[in-house]
């Protein structure tokens, strides 16, 4: 499945922590901090604070904003002190999404670098949040924690986190479906055509029909070949686990009627559990 559709997974819903994860590396370096991924993570974690506290200010009610629980309470302060608000930062949260979706890397002191496509994700970001009076303060002094939360909740608004602005769509869409560049095999791209293809002719069409069309012969054009066996492939090694569980179930359960004095694990005989 990571194979078939890298780059994104259940965990990471909100698209704009892509942007801001870029924007957060882009402002790190550019104000010469520590080559240091704890003191890395440390600025990280005030600026994931800064838009939660800001979005949470602004009364956002959507889901997908890391330390949200902690932001609502922060929001009804009139100054608040920056500093992590989840011990799982969004920046480890979408790591693995931002480096297969070819936005950057980690260098070997474990710190991201971006990619040509992450810059620009990142300058388009940054063209949006500049004028935030909160951009101004950390672009003076990248450290800074005491912040008033009328600056964030302005901040986050520049963000835009449910909507992405015009550039910072086109990186996105450019990365996930290669729409420039010289062709290559995209797996992810073809799924996509794939569901699309699947959900025109059956528009009540689920994850089992999707696995069901991708076992059926001549179904997705010749096109889509290699990447719909992928998933035909996918979908049998999950039946054949299926079966293996359905199977042992079977067995332990024949054994269980052919012998009462069948123990659960943590039981002694006759069913007693042990204390």
């Amino acid at each position: 499945e990571a194979r078939l559709l890298d780059g994104i997974t259940s965990v990471t819903p909100r698209l704009a922590y892509l942007g801001y994860r870029a924007w957060i590396t882009k402002r790190y370096f550019e104000a010469r901090q520590p080559n240091s991924y704890a003191t890395f993570m440390e600025f990280a974690g005030r600026q994931e604070a800064a838009l939660a506290i800001g979005l949470a200010k602004l009364g956002f009610a959507g889901n997908g904003v890391v330390g949200s629980r902690k932001a609502k309470v922060a929001a009804e302060q009139t100054t608040t002190r920056l500093e992590a608000l989840a011990k799982l930062k969004a920046l480890s949260i979408y790591g693995a999404s931002f480096d297969a979706l070819g936005l950057g890397r980690a260098t070997d002191r474990g710190l991201p670098q971006l990619s040509e496509a992450g810059a620009k994700l990142a300058n388009a970001v940054e063209a949006r949040v500049s004028g935030s009076r909160y951009s101004r303060m950390i672009a003076e002094a990248p450290l800074v924690e005491n912040v008033p939360v009328d600056a964030l909740a302005e901040f986050a608004e520049h963000v835009g986190f449910e909507n992405p602005d015009r550039n910072e769509r086109a990186v996105l869409l450019d990365v996930m479906f290669g729409l420039t560049g010289p062709p290559v095999w995209l797996p992810r791209r073809d799924t996509y055509a794939m569901l699309l293809l699947v959900t025109r002719d059956e528009p009540q069409a689920n994850e089992s029909d999707f696995l069901r069309a991708s076992v059926t012969p001549g179904r997705f054009p010749n096109s889509l070949s290699r990447t719909a066996d992928g998933w035909a492939e996918y979908t049998s090694l999950d039946l054949m686990a299926f079966g293996h569980e359905h199977g042992l179930g079977s067995v332990v359960a024949e054994l269980r009627r052919l012998d009462s004095r069948w123990k659960e694990p943590g039981q002694q005989s006759g069913g007693t559990p042990r204390t």
